[in-house]
Order: C-alpha cells, then sequence, then structure tokens
C-alpha cells in the first residue's frame, strides 16, 4: 500500500464519520476541509476526488465499507505506523500540541486499529468536537467579526478588515485574496518565535519586490498584514487549504524560499526553523524536490541544517 492510497481512504473515512447524523452544517464543513487537507499525500487530483464526500451525505452501508477497506489497508506494523502519524498530522496541523488534540488522534487511531463495526457515532463526536475549537478559535478572530464569523468568507474579511484600517490596493477580488493568503501565512509563521526583528522585515520587503515582483503599493499590503496582531494570531489550519487553492505551483516554491529567507535573515537557520518550514511545505502540498531546490538556493554563508525527513 502506497501513502496516496492509505491517505485517500483515511480521508473517505474521516469524512465519512461527520456525515454520521445525516447533516453538516455550513460552517462545519468548512472546517471539515481545512481538517482534512492536512492529510499528507492529498494531492490536486485526490482532493477533486473528494469534493462530491464534503457536499453530499455519506449513508450507513457507504461508510462501514470504508472502514472495512481502510482496516484492509491496516496488515503491517508500518501501516500502522502510518495511520498514527497521519491522524496526528491532521489533529495537529498548527503545530500545537495541546492535550485534547493528542486525545483525539489517539481516539481515532484506536478506532481504525480496531475491529468493532458500532463506533461511526464516537468518531463523528471526535471530528466534530475538533471542528468546534477550529471554529471557536476563529470566532475569536477580529477577521470573522467582520464576516460574523463565516469562515467562507475568508480571507475576503481580512481585506475587509484592513480596509476599515485604511489599508486599500486596486486589484481583482481573485488576485486581493491571494495575497491576504500570503501575508497571513507570513505573519503566522514569520512571528513564531514571537516577533519580527528589522533584518526579517527588510528581507520580506526584498522578497515581494524582487521575487513576487510585487508593486511598492502590494508589497507594503503584504507587509502589514504579516506584522499586524490579527492575522499572527491566526490558526495556521485555516489559512493552508485556502492558500493552496488561491496559488500556483510556483507560487507555493517561492513561498518556501521566502519563508526560509526570513528565517535565515539573521545570518543563520537553525534546525527547528528548517523543520518548521518543511512542515509548512508539506501542509502545503509543495514537492520534495521543491523543497530539496528551495534549502540549496539559501545564501551560502547562512548556518544551514537540513532536516533529516526530507525523502
Amino acid at each position: 500500500m502506497d501513502s496516496p492510497e492509505f491517505s485517500l481512504a483515511l480521508a473517505k473515512m474521516l469524512i465519512s464519520a461527520a456525515w454520521v447524523d445525516g447533516e453538516i452544517q455550513p460552517a462545519e464543513r468548512d472546517f471539515l476541509k481545512d481538517f482534512v487537507f492536512s492529510l499528507p499525500h492529498l494531492d490536486e487530483s485526490t482532493w477533486a476526488n473528494l469534493q462530491t464526500y464534503f457536499e453530499e451525505p455519506v449513508d450507513d452501508a457507504e461508510r462501514i465499507y470504508l472502514l472495512q477497506e481502510l482496516r484492509r489497508l491496516l496488515t503491517r506494523d508500518t501501516q500502522l505506523h502510518l495511520v498514527t502519524k497521519s491522524v496526528r498530522q491532521v489533529f495537529m496541523a498548527d503545530g500545537k500540541v495541546l492535550p485534547e488534540e493528542v486525545k483525539a488522534a489517539r481516539q481515532i487511531t484506536r478506532i481504525l486499529q480496531g475491529t468493532e463495526e458500532d463506533s461511526d457515532q464516537e468518531m463523528s463526536n471526535v471530528i466534530k468536537a475538533h471542528l468546534a475549537r477550529l471554529r471557536s478559535n476563529y470566532s475569536s478572530s477580529p477577521f470573522a467579526r467582520v464576516a460574523d464569523e463565516s469562515a467562507s468568507r475568508f480571507p475576503e474579511s481580512v481585506s475587509t478588515f484592513f480596509a476599515e484600517q485604511g489599508m486599500v490596493i486596486d486589484v481583482s477580488d481573485e488576485e486581493r485574496d491571494r495575497i491576504c493568503l500570503i501575508g497571513c501565512l507570513l505573519a503566522v509563521v514569520g512571528n513564531a518565535d514571537g516577533s519580527l526583528d528589522p533584518s526579517e522585515k527588510q528581507v520580506a520587503k526584498d522578497f515581494l519586490l524582487r521575487r513576487w515582483k510585487f508593486p511598492p503599493e502590494v508589497a507594503s499590503y503584504v507587509l502589514q498584514i504579516m506584522i499586524s496582531d490579527p492575522a499572527r494570531d491566526l490558526d495556521l489550519a485555516i489559512i493552508v487549504r485556502r492558500l493552496y487553492e488561491a496559488t500556483t505551483d510556483a507560487d507555493r516554491a517561492l513561498l518556501l524560499k521566502t519563508l526560509l529567507a526570513i528565517s535565515a535573515a539573521d545570518g543563520r537557520i537553525l534546525k527547528e526553523e528548517i523543520d518548521e518550514c518543511y512542515r509548512i511545505a508539506r501542509l502545503l502540498k509543495i514537492p520534495a524536490e521543491d523543497i530539496e531546490d528551495a534549502l540549496i538556493h539559501i545564501p551560502r554563508h547562512r548556518e544551514v541544517s537540513h532536516p533529516d525527513n526530507i525523502q
């Protein structure tokens, strides 16, 4: 069994579990997509294959079949390790190891590895509790209040929020969404250590102007999002799926190079920083060869430590 086959089977099972009571509220559906997107090895065609599962209820017979099919794939110890790793990744996509997320991941793993067929409701309860936490986290953001707490209007809510602060750029709606999402990701990752120093801001500005080729007013707009408290405090899970859908492969590869350059702005880049950029790259489905290319092109005088898990 290869990892993509397993990830697709696991994704279908997680979605079907959310349909146990026959209904998924529109607000829940947005967060369910964010949740499932965090699984590894979901490429563009696989993601497209899953869309009908998000939109239409999964009946009991199909749900039982999906669970049996997933358990059929879990026949060797290496595959049992894979389910543990994948479930942990999807529950802890934001990089925070919270007790409730660890417990949820363990519960789902136990159910998937078991033999009982009456575990649907338990799995559904665990997933919906996680979705409720994602929704609660987003609801506390100023962006959510702009959009009446609707995640479906993110990143439109980001541009609306900053427009109210007097920040406006003259671009298409589609391009504004893309720009806002780039700014939000840079904010979350760039501020991971608590702040952005002047050298990091300068590197970000240089990349936005020279590599992204943004006009000065757009580069300034992205920087303002990047240094803002509301963007810095966002849950990563709400950003990555929308950023993936709003960008090209080339955009995402350049975004990784931007993150690495900002991390190296102080003259060195630590293994912890490399590992975090690598984790973001995997969430954004950036191919391994593009990750290697990004690492190679960090300026050579930087202190670079490659992650052990590049494949």
